[in-house]
């Protein structure tokens, strides 16, 4: 898949100091897998996990990491939960980073798929509309990842603004965000992700490229961290 600039510098940013050691990969590339990889490599206790749905992902990246020996890469399809799309896979274990870039495009996914993506889009508390409709299929990540965040791992989301709206919503009490290093101010949340209200304020922030996510709190939300 198609990795942005500022998200690879992102990366890059977090995966240069030593204490991410574990990383957990929704959605592979020919580019974000393998530069994971060149990170953790003679890391202490690294350990990667690359999930991919797509089978000719899937077959384009093993040749690329096969020499790693710190590295889990699986093919994991596609399951639909109430609040949107999940990988297959359950986490036996918690990750320092998360990088979000996958799923990819719903027109390649089965119908079922598809159409409970289009169900979570109408029930999202955020203005999912066409100008923020862009990685709405992975509404529901943020869910499915929780139980494999501790207080202090950092989740980084590749270009995908109705999902960064989404979890901002959801998750602002909890979570810091911020884009390219611009926190959001705290006092105009609120107002910027009630339903129905305008979101351009926040489309002033970069949220086009890259929302990161520094988890806390996680007590509150039930999650043992």
């Amino acid at each position: 898949m198609f990795l942005a600039h500022a998200t690879m510098k992102t990366l890059d940013k977090f995966l240069r100091q030593d204490q991410y050691k574990s990383v957990l990969e929704l959605g592979s590339g020919r580019a974000s897998t393998p530069r994971i990889c060149q990170h953790l490599e003679g890391r202490e206790g690294a350990y990667f996990l690359s999930l991919e749905d797509s089978q000719v992902w899937y077959n384009k990246v093993t040749p690329l990491i096969e020499k790693y020996d710190f590295v889990d890469y699986e093919l994991s399809p596609l399951c639909t939960r109430k609040r949107g799309v999940w990988y297959s896979h359950k986490f036996t274990r918690k990750f320092d980073l998360i990088f979000i870039d996958g799923p990819g495009k719903m027109r390649s996914k089965p119908k079922g798929i598809q159409r409970r993506i289009k169900q979570v889009q109408k029930s999202s508390r955020c203005p999912i509309r066409p100008r923020v409709k862009a990685g709405s299929q992975s509404l529901g990540l943020m869910d499915y990842v929780l139980p494999a965040c501790k207080n202090g791992t950092v989740i980084v989301v590749d270009c995908r603004i109705a999902s960064g709206l989404h979890y901002l919503q959801c998750y602002r009490k909890f979570f810091k965000f911020e884009w390219r290093g611009k926190k959001v101010p705290q006092q105009r949340l609120s107002g910027i992700v009630k339903k129905g209200r305008k979101f351009q304020p926040l489309l002033t922030y970069p949220i086009r490229e890259v929302t990161i996510i520094h988890v806390r709190k996680l007590h509150k939300l039930g999650v043992d961290s």
